[in-house]
């Protein structure tokens, strides 16, 4: 059982690697919906992957769905505090849900 888990555990970079292609490419299509659950997964196989984690807040911000974005974003941050696009990217989406100061905020630090 043991061994099972260790490959298990093992593989699960790999298998967030291709949901991450997938959703580049689905998130290329303009398929947002289908990227957004290719991201999903790729976060969940390595939950600090921050270029997934990029990819999925930016898709998040598209369809609207800030919250979620604005989570994501700041999940991002947390793992690579430095992140310039990272900071952009919470700034942006926090301009389009209507906080104009924070997001301002944010560009400053950025």
């Amino acid at each position: 059982m043991k061994l099972l888990l260790l490959i298990l555990t093992a593989a699960l970079p790999a298998l967030g690697a291709d949901d991450m292609a997938r959703g580049l490419k689905l998130k290329g299509e303009g398929n947002l919906l289908a990227a957004e659950a290719a991201f999903e997964r790729a976060v969940k196989a390595n939950p600090r992957d921050v270029d997934a984690l990029t990819q999925l807040a930016t898709v998040q911000g598209w369809q609207k769905r800030y919250g979620r974005a604005i989570a994501t974003w700041e999940k991002a941050l947390k793992l690579a505090p430095r992140c310039g696009e990272c900071r952009v990217g919470l700034a942006r989406v926090l301009f389009w849900n209507g906080e104009r100061a924070k997001a301002l905020e944010r560009l400053d630090q950025a």
